[in-house]
């Protein structure tokens, strides 16, 4: 299913932009007429640089409306 399919892209994304083994949790949420589905992907970041990362790959997930 496609959702699931955006929900691994999501969280393999922030994977990737971090370096190490960090713990990535993450959660979903379909909206209210289920056409968009909120992923949250909470990880430890420790540095700007890192989040910059975690943002730009982010972007590049196809279907991305916007990244807060």
């Amino acid at each position: 299913h496609h959702t699931l399919e955006f929900q691994h892209e999501a969280v393999e994304a922030t994977r990737s932009a971090l370096p190490g083994d960090r713990r990535i949790q993450h959660r979903t949420r379909l909206s209210r007429n289920g056409t968009y589905l909120s992923v949250t992907v909470t990880a430890t970041v420790v540095s700007a640089d890192e989040l910059r990362s975690v943002y730009d790959a982010l972007w590049h997930v196809g279907g991305v409306i916007t990244v807060l």
